[in-house]
């Protein structure tokens, strides 16, 4: 499955434990395909950037979701057949 994480979910799961470190494991494991783009890289956190990149990423890649803390994204809550849930919301949706 292929999935798109934002900025914080990325640098949250390289730094911590917790969802964003197990949706990074599952990537490893290649249990799911992490989508990203070279904009998504280079993003620098705590800055509010442009949602839409995450967006394209995940239309693009064929996405079933794409993971975000961020409150402007989360409330758009789909996009076609793209959901966009919080990293914990993700983990529960696919472990069951």
């Amino acid at each position: 499955m292929r999935v798109v994480a934002d900025t914080n979910v990325l640098i949250s799961g390289a730094l911590w434990p917790g969802p964003s470190h197990r949706i990074i494991e599952l990537a490893e494991a290649g249990e799911v395909t992490l989508c990203v783009t070279e904009p998504i890289l280079e993003e620098r956190v705590p800055f509010d950037a442009n949602d839409e990149m995450f967006v394209a990423c995940a239309a693009s890649a064929g996405a079933a979701f794409i993971m975000s803390g961020d409150t402007h994204l989360l409330r758009l809550k789909q996009y076609g057949t793209i959901r966009i849930v919080k990293p914990a919301e993700f983990l529960r949706l696919i472990e069951t």
